[in-house]
């Protein structure tokens, strides 16, 4: 087991040690002796016209804890190289209701990230940052306006979430949060929206140990997303004397579920960031808690390609497709790769909207293969729709995780997952690859 010991005040952290991991939050310190993530969260809190509540702020701590060790935690050095053994010791302002569900924390987690995780919160951890008296924010004078709380990633989904939103008249508040470079994306697609919407940026980046090897996967991304709406949304209801607010998690359904391609990619490339379980686990977080927000994903039955084609704005969604990013493997070379899973399934939306995609990707899909290397997700792609064809009365979706009991939902979640299949499948024969 390794121990993430999170706190504040550097002066309560432990040494480093080969099973401990001391992480400073909402600061900076010196990397031989502690790592650290959030000291920029702090002035984009104190930029918020009022101060969170206690629940969303130790939320949001709690965050920071989990990508502390999401990332400074090396999947390597776990004993099958995969299921790490954690436990997250993380200071809070009011840990106590924290305690009682902890253990709903820990499920939750675990069918997110496939780890063991364990809690345990201490007292005397920071309370919500003050705001600034003397400030200069573009939402203050207009957050009692806002209606609803929205995830935008600057991908093609959360694009199209926010152009619809905007097109039924309402005014989301939308929660963006950067690691390095996601900022450049999120900037140069918001300057081609319509105005309706104000904007909650922040940029939590964690940082290293010296010397020490970081886990690249971040699967527990998403819970970043949840806690700073969480927080954007603690604002909001104080501001309009309201109990609760819809949080829109814009996801396309068959990326939400992301069924195992193959069986062997069921651990380790399968992602659960927006499933309809873990977004129902933590949804139940929040309701014990006393959150005031209600998880919504409107597009949870649509495809990609579904939702690109019933874009309420098309007008400006087909001047922005083409600039938003979905790679899972972009920041490598700052670029697309074009043939990962997302892009696949990227690309293929644009073909089922028959719209124009004027991106950049690194492999171009040339008829006799990937155009760079055989790749490993063209492969298993092309595996998933034939084995489709060949059991077409084999479950797929339910091949991601617990479904819901009635048959509706259950057929609802399989028919988006089989449609998702033939998007990319039409995409690949009109490119020459079968």
């Amino acid at each position: 087991m390794t121990t993430v010991f999170c706190h504040q005040d550097a002066g309560q952290l432990p040494a480093r040690a080969q099973h401990t991991v001391p992480v400073l939050l909402y600061g900076v310190s010196d990397r031989d002796e502690h790592a650290s993530i959030g000291n920029a969260a702090l002035e984009s809190l104190r930029r918020l016209p009022i101060e969170p509540t206690v629940q969303a702020f130790d939320f949001l701590t709690i965050a920071l804890a989990v990508t502390a060790s999401d990332t400074f935690v090396d999947r390597n050095t776990a004993p099958d190289r995969w299921c790490r053994d954690i436990k997250v010791v993380v200071a809070l302002s009011d840990p106590i209701p924290w305690r009682n569900v902890a253990a709903d924390l820990e499920s939750a987690l675990h069918f997110l990230s496939g780890d063991s995780w364990s809690f345990e919160f201490l007292d005397g951890g920071m309370s919500p940052p003050r705001v600034r008296e003397r400030r200069v924010d573009l939402f203050t004078e207009t957050l009692d306006n806002v209606d609803s709380v929205a995830l935008f990633s600057g991908g093609l989904d959360s694009t199209i979430g926010v152009l619809d939103l905007l097109s039924c008249g309402r005014t989301p508040l939308l929660v963006s949060h950067a690691y390095r470079g996601d900022a450049t994306i999120q900037s140069t697609v918001l300057q081609h929206f319509p105005s309706g919407f104000k904007l909650f940026g922040v940029n939590l980046h964690p940082v290293s140990l010296r010397a020490e090897t970081t886990d690249i996967t971040m699967r527990t991304r998403s819970f970043n997303f949840l806690a700073l709406a969480a927080v954007a949304a603690s604002v909001v209801n104080v501001v309009r004397n309201t109990q609760s607010i819809q949080l829109t998690v814009p996801e396309n359904g068959f990326i939400a579920l992301n069924p195992p391609l193959t069986p062997r990619r069921i651990g380790s490339l399968s992602t659960r960031t927006t499933h309809p379980h873990f977004l129902a686990k933590i949804q139940r977080i929040f309701d014990l808690i006393g959150m005031g927000v209600e998880i919504h994903n409107p597009y949870e039955f649509k495809t990609k390609g579904e939702m690109f084609a019933e874009c309420l704005d098309q007008a400006t969604l087909l001047k922005v497709a083409s600039e938003t990013m979905s790679c899972s493997n972009w920041k490598r070379k700052r670029m697309a790769c074009g043939r990962c899973v997302p892009c696949l399934i990227r690309r293929a939306s644009f073909d089922r909207a028959g719209a124009t995609d004027t991106s950049q990707y690194q492999d171009p899909l040339h008829p006799s293969g990937t155009g760079v290397d055989v790749g490993d997700d063209l492969l298993a792609v092309q595996i998933a729709i034939r084995r489709a064809h060949a059991a077409p009365a084999r479950a797929i979706a339910s091949r991601s995780g617990p479904m819901p009991m009635e048959p509706h939902l259950r057929d609802e979640y399989e028919g988006v997952v089989r449609r998702g299949l033939g998007e990319m499948e039409r995409f690949l024969i009109r490119r020459g690859i079968t």
